[in-house]
C-alpha cells in the first residue's frame, strides 16, 4: 500500500510539474508575440512619420524598410505596404533620380519577393 501512495505522490508531483512547465512556456511565447507585435508596429509608425527633421525621417525611414525583413510573420502585409510606399515616393522619378530610402524600398521588394 506505501508503495502505491509513494507512486501516486510522485506521478502527482511529476504532473504538477508537467503543467506548470506548460503554463510558463505557454505565457512566455504569448508575451514574445506581443513584444513582436509592438515593435513591429512601432516600426510601421516610424516609416509612416518618421522624426521631426526631413533628412532625418528619410534616414529614419530607410532603417526601417531594411527592418522589416526580420519580421517574417508579417511579410505579406509589409511586401504590400512596401511596394505602396515604393510606387508613392518614387512617382516621377526615373530611376538614376532614386535616393537611398528609394533604393532600400526597392530592395526590401526585391529581398521579400526571393529575387
Amino acid at each position: 500500500m506505501d508503495r502505491y501512495l509513494i507512486l501516486f505522490t510522485l506521478l502527482a508531483a511529476l504532473a504538477t510539474a508537467v503543467v506548470s512547465l506548460f503554463v510558463h512556456f505557454s505565457a512566455k511565447k504569448e508575451e514574445r508575440r506581443w513584444k513582436v507585435f509592438k515593435e513591429y508596429h512601432e516600426l510601421i509608425r516610424m516609416l509612416s512619420r518618421g522624426p521631426g527633421h526631413e533628412n532625418e525621417k528619410r534616414e529614419t525611414q530607410t532603417a526601417v524598410v531594411f527592418e522589416l525583413r526580420n519580421f517574417e510573420k508579417y511579410k505579406d502585409v509589409s511586401l504590400r505596404l512596401v511596394k505602396s510606399k515604393f510606387e508613392d515616393w518614387t512617382k516621377g522619378k526615373s530611376e538614376d533620380q532614386f535616393d537611398f530610402l528609394d533604393k532600400e524600398l526597392l530592395e526590401t521588394i526585391k529581398f521579400f519577393e526571393g529575387k
